[in-house]
């Protein structure tokens, strides 16, 4: 018998990866089984899950979002808006706003929730607010939790004694939710290694899954001979967690190419007003003649993309106050660019879950030094061995192992049941 899951904090149509993830683990869920509650949760959604609850506006999401509200629903839109507006003048209102009276069960999500009578939430615990929402709604009906880590928590560096004092509050929560949840996952095998070890609780190890057919229908690029010009492309987020990375392989490919062969490199990444690292590339980069930043794309169009591509780049920090934050990072992108097939460049610290990942199962082209001479030794020879320039079919083959996904979904699916 189908069991009805109900996602609570996250939407199907997230901007990142996490979205991603969240459409490939519930595949094989028919969308009248699956509800969602969420702060962002919009119309879009809809192919994915018959049953959405916006929590900010206080209102149910039909398919026809405009022409299904009711008058009274849009009033309590204009209200919660100007709500919002005057809390976020203030950090410390807005902080209260957020962790407790948009957790607070008003009786249409109490409505909702009794209405669509799930078997099963669904939580990924990315912060305070949404751990207490998710306990509120298990509440309501002993409904069970199943608890998915995509990120490590017990790391974060404190900024301040507020931030200090929430972090604090967050890992008890974290700790009262896994001794509540019927299942704990992890994003990747080291992650439940690691937490099987510490909370003395069983974690099932479940990443994005990738759908095979969407590479069917495109070629790797290879050349035989030395080539010209070298194309690398880099697609995803600009963060804490790759920044110094990026910016030095920018270097290095604008150095590289005052000599007689040009390395271009685009950075495919959604622009951002509010992030500091986004703006600091866009300065760092701003004379440079060979990187190109060139802004986000929707996920349909990421695969695509890659096969214009000679290579592909997954850059990780190496900073020491970023390895917390990348101890356990798996990112959604990993079983994509591993399953087109692509040369990828794969450049991160000793250490991480990512690079044991690697080296355990063989993967080429790893560089675990952010060291000039290595990274440009390692283009001189991509640039002059066309045997390098060829398709990665072990690559391939370890994807579809891991990542297949009628074989993981499946594999999900069957955790409700």
């Amino acid at each position: 018998m189908n069991k009805k899951i109900l996602i609570v904090g996250l939407a199907f149509e997230e901007a990142f990866g996490t979205g991603v993830t969240l459409r490939n683990l519930f595949s094989q869920i028919q969308p009248n089984q699956l509800g969602v509650v969420d702060f962002c949760v919009s119309y879009k959604d809809y192919k994915y899950s018959k049953s959405l609850f916006n929590i900010r506006l206080d209102a149910e999401i039909l398919e026809d979002f405009s022409r299904g509200m009711k008058s009274q629903d849009i009033d309590n839109i204009k209200t919660n808006v100007i709500k919002l507006s005057i809390l976020s003048l203030r950090r410390h209102l807005a902080y209260y706003y957020n962790n407790y009276v948009q957790c607070k069960i008003t009786p249409k999500l109490k409505e909702f929730v009794t209405s669509f009578s799930p078997d099963f939430i669904y939580v990924v615990p990315y912060n305070r607010k949404v751990i207490n929402l998710a306990l509120k709604i298990s509440n309501l009906n002993n409904i069970p939790i199943v608890t998915h880590f995509m990120d490590d928590f017990r790391n974060r560096s404190p900024k301040d004694i507020l931030y200090f004092l929430n972090e604090y509050f967050v890992k008890q929560k974290i700790k009262f939710l896994i001794n509540k949840s019927y299942q704990c996952l992890a994003i990747c095998d080291y992650m439940s290694e690691e937490y099987n070890r510490i909370f003395k609780t069983k974690f099932h190890s479940f990443h994005n899954p990738i759908q095979t057919s969407s590479f069917q229908n495109f070629k790797v690029i290879s050349t035989e001979n030395i080539i010209k010009e070298l194309k690398i492309v880099y697609t995803g987020t600009i963060a804490e967690n790759n920044y110094d990375t990026l910016i030095k392989f920018c270097s290095i490919c604008e150095n590289y190419s005052a000599g007689e062969t040009k390395i271009y490199f685009d950075i495919f990444s959604p622009y951002s007003v509010s992030n500091i690292f986004y703006q600091r590339l866009v300065k760092s980069i701003k004379n440079f003649k060979y990187t190109t930043l060139k802004g986000g794309i929707i996920h349909s169009e990421v695969i695509p993309t890659l096969f214009k591509y000679n290579m592909l780049l997954l850059p990780l920090s190496f900073k020491k106050k970023s390895y917390s934050v990348i101890e356990f990072s798996f990112p959604t992108k990993v079983a994509e660019y591993m399953a087109s097939g692509i040369p990828t460049l794969y450049i991160l610290p000793k250490g991480i879950a990512l690079h044991h990942y690697l080296v355990r199962n063989k993967i080429e082209y790893l560089i675990d030094d952010l060291n000039n001479r290595q990274i440009e030794s390692f283009l001189q020879s991509f640039i002059r061995n066309p045997t390098l320039r060829v398709e990665n079919i072990w690559a391939k083959e370890i994807s579809y192992a891991n990542f297949f996904i009628e074989n993981v979904a499946l594999k999900f699916k069957n955790l409700f049941n």
